[in-house]
């Protein structure tokens, strides 16, 4: 019910226009005097100064709906470019902490601190709610939340295995304790590099959707439908995407190339 009175409402005065179009043009001059002719004339130009200025206030939100999903974009391909350096220092960290268990497994060391330190994720929750494409926002959105979910299991993971040192080192008797539970660790720590590894893959192709979406397409009908708010995908999306991830995967293993040039350079000095 609450709809329909609110679509009454909306349709209301385009109602009293045609109506009163219809008394002041179409209706013979008998119908009508003269004083109310006037009188309708006056409010028709009130009605029609309301509608223009509704009109323009409707196009102001579009306009501004289109600026805040372009710098929601552009936003998003820095912060996605800082999300896989993150991510990459977690695989980092994560396989160096593996060599550890590994040595404690074989031997070779007793008890082994680390005091390894991750920095947190950047959060690109404030750019997914100004994106005005509907499909692309919920891939974000997920994404988000496997963000949240790896932050947590790294928190999570160090704990747990300060709390395992801290046992051993606080009575010995916990030092079996903490061999025996050292394998266990090693699979969670191989388990959650794998979660890190797949959050990687989903953030590089993400990546190539934003800038994808970011890049003009001036046909007809895609201007027709971004001027009526939703941004939409562009012909052979699927493909483009692709395209983009690829080559993306290359500007990652050329940076990785000129970085260990530089590496290996330092070395030699």
């Amino acid at each position: 019910m609450r709809f329909l009175v609110e679509v009454f409402l909306k349709l209301l005065p385009i109602a009293a226009v045609v109506l009163l179009c219809y008394v002041l043009f179409i209706a013979p001059d008998t119908a009508i005097s003269e004083g109310m002719r006037l009188s309708v004339s006056a409010l028709l130009g009130a009605i029609a100064s309301y509608t223009f200025i509704a009109y323009a206030q409707f196009v102001e939100k579009i306009e501004l709906r289109k600026a805040k999903h372009r710098n929601a974009l552009a936003n998003l391909e820095f912060k996605l470019n800082e999300q896989l350096s993150w991510l990459s220092d977690v695989i980092f960290h994560m396989s160096g902490h593996e060599r550890i268990l590994k040595k404690v497994i074989d031997g070779q060391d007793l008890i082994v601190h680390d005091a390894t330190a991750y920095r947190e994720p950047i959060s690109i929750e404030s750019e997914i709610y100004d994106l005005a494409n509907l499909s692309f926002k919920n891939d974000l959105l997920s994404l988000l939340t496997l963000y949240r979910k790896l932050q947590n299991d790294i928190s999570s993971h160090q704990q747990a295995y300060a709390f395992m040192i801290n046992s051993a080192l606080n009575k010995h008797e916990n030092l079996e304790s903490y061999m025996q539970g050292i394998p266990t660790h090693l699979e969670r720590t191989q388990l959650l590099r794998q979660h890190t590894m797949d959050a990687v893959r989903r953030t590089k192709l993400s990546l190539s959707k934003c800038r994808v979406l970011s890049s003009n397409n001036n046909s007809l009908i895609v201007s027709l439908v971004r001027f009526l708010i939703q941004q939409p995908t562009p012909k052979g999306y699927e493909l483009l995407v692709n395209e983009e991830l690829k080559a993306l995967e290359e500007e990652i293993v050329a940076g990785m190339a000129r970085a260990q040039a530089e590496m290996n350079e330092i070395k030699k000095t």
